[in-house]
């Protein structure tokens, strides 16, 4: 009994760590992607469908809003989704410049014109998404006192690192909502046809087969016996499930023999001798 009570709690830390791996290979995921052209205009293009369908699907059912979804308990405006990523790369920038004021600050380097340059991309980002000239004022999806709050903020010249942080946090979720459905929906996608390959190009693409959890794609990495079964994650190799090799050996050996039964199930008796 306490073997297996053990058993279970090594195997929960497992998941444990699978699921931080995972965590983090989304968000590196996401950051890569947003900045590379190709796949940033193809996520505006997935989020513009995704609006499309949110707002087909509430009419059919006469809703009151029907831009709105609910994602992860928070109700998002999908017409609003565009705002948000756009938002949320600005916020990037402006945490960059941030960054390099303070170490401007600690080099001795600092100056007046830093402060300014700083409190006008504050001004910049607040006036085309949280204090818009053009209905809505509040152009992503934040919360009206969150948008006071900051404004505010901003109006009495109070700019730090952290301004926008609890903004970016909320239009975070439902983008990586959708970029883990764009990820899927890109994975899933029959791949275009072509001529056979040769043997060393179909060896090569058995190697990149990638297993999926979650959604997320992950490698299967086989080890000997004595190793253990867990996750990792690197920079290098991404999401890998570490197995040992008698896990691949009991199911090959089920399969033969399922294999075998089922030959000898379906082979014709042989008649009987004539008396």
């Amino acid at each position: 009994m306490a073997q297996c009570l053990t058993d279970v709690f090594v195997f929960s830390s497992h998941i444990q760590k699978g699921l931080w791996a995972m965590f983090a290979h989304n968000i590196m995921s996401f950051q890569g992607g947003i900045h590379q052209p190709d796949s940033l205009r193809e996520f505006k293009q997935f989020l513009k469908k995704e609006s499309k369908a949110t707002v087909e699907l509430n009419l059919r059912r006469h809703s009151i809003h029907p831009t709105r979804r609910m994602i992860n308990s928070q109700f998002v405006n999908t017409e609003r989704l565009i705002s948000d990523l756009e938002f949320w790369m600005e916020v990037e920038h402006f945490k960059d410049q941030a960054d390099n004021a303070a170490e401007c600050a600690r080099s001795g380097n600092y100056s007046l014109e830093d402060e300014n340059l700083l409190l006008d991309k504050a001004r910049t980002i607040v006036k085309c998404y949280i204090d818009s000239d053009f209905p809505p004022r509040v152009q992503i999806n934040i919360a009206n006192d969150l948008a006071e709050n900051i404004v505010s903020l901003v109006t009495t010249g109070i700019v730090e690192r952290g301004l926008f942080h609890e903004a970016a946090l909320s239009v975070f979720t439902p983008l990586m909502f959708f970029w883990k459905k764009y990820l899927a929906e890109l994975i899933s996608q029959p791949a275009e046809e072509s001529k056979p390959p040769s043997a060393t190009k179909r060896t090569s693409s058995r190697k990149r087969i990638m297993s999926m959890v979650g959604g997320m794609p992950y490698r299967k990495v086989y080890v000997p016996q004595d190793e253990e079964l867990h996750w990792s994650f690197s920079l290098s190799h991404g999401l890998r499930l570490t197995m040992p090799l008698k896990f691949v050996i009991a199911k090959r050996v089920a399969t033969q023999l399922g294999r075998q039964s089922e030959a000898l199930s379906s082979r014709p008796s042989l008649p009987g001798p004539t008396p």
